[in-house]
């Protein structure tokens, strides 16, 4: 699931994009890439501990978890076959 503003200003930024992929290229953007690039705006904000696109995966799910979300939907939402990796 997705909210409709970002699916809408993701469908926009692929208009523009050179490429098969959303923000372009003929190939995925490299998870490395992704996190030096996340690291790098964080050290512009101070007091911030070290963050990687895993952790704010888990944060998401943390968040999902205390709205009330049913944990199935959780687990369905972030791609948990069992809903023991979700727990």
């Amino acid at each position: 699931p997705m909210l409709p503003q970002i699916k809408e200003m993701l469908l926009e930024i692929k208009k523009s994009a050179k490429g098969e992929f959303v923000f372009g290229g003929v190939k995925p953007i490299e998870t490395s890439h992704l996190n030096r690039l996340l690291q790098q705006d964080l050290k512009k904000i101070t007091g911030l501990k070290k963050v990687n696109f895993h952790g704010l995966r888990h944060t998401f799910c943390s968040y999902l978890d205390s709205t009330g979300m049913p944990r199935r939907l959780v687990a369905e939402i972030m791609g948990h076959r069992d809903l023991a990796t979700t727990n």
